[in-house]
C-alpha cells in the first residue's frame, strides 16, 4: 500500500465564509429530514471506481475468496451498508473480475 500525504492549506476568508454558509444551510436541512438527495451526492463522490476495483480484486486474490463472491446478495448488502451509494458501482460478475 501506498501512503497518502495530504498536504492542507488554510482556506480564504471568503472559502470559510461560503463553508460556514453551507454548513447552516446543511443543519436546516436536517433539522426538517431533507438531507437525503444531498447525502447520496455526498457518498456517491466519495467513491473511487478505479480504487474500489482494486481492492476487490486485492481482496479476493490475497483471501483466496471465490470470485463469484460478487454475485452474492449479502455481500451486496454488506457494501451498500457501508455506503449505500455503491449500489450499481461494484460488479455482480465473476467473469468481470
Amino acid at each position: 500500500m501506498h501512503k497518502m500525504v495530504i498536504i492542507e492549506k488554510g482556506l480564504s476568508k471568503n472559502q470559510e465564509v461560503v463553508r460556514q454558509q453551507l454548513k447552516s444551510i446543511y443543519c436546516q436541512a436536517a433539522a426538517t429530514g431533507d438531507t437525503e438527495e444531498l447525502d447520496i451526492k455526498i457518498l456517491e463522490k466519495s467513491i473511487n471506481q478505479d480504487a474500489l476495483t482494486e481492492a476487490l480484486v486485492t481482496l479476493i486474490v490475497v483471501h483466496n475468496l471465490s470470485f463469484c463472491v460478487v454475485e452474492w446478495p449479502a455481500f451486496h448488502t454488506f457494501c451498500q451498508v457501508l455506503n449505500t451509494a455503491c449500489e450499481g458501482k461494484i460488479t455482480e460478475s465473476h467473469s468481470v473480475i
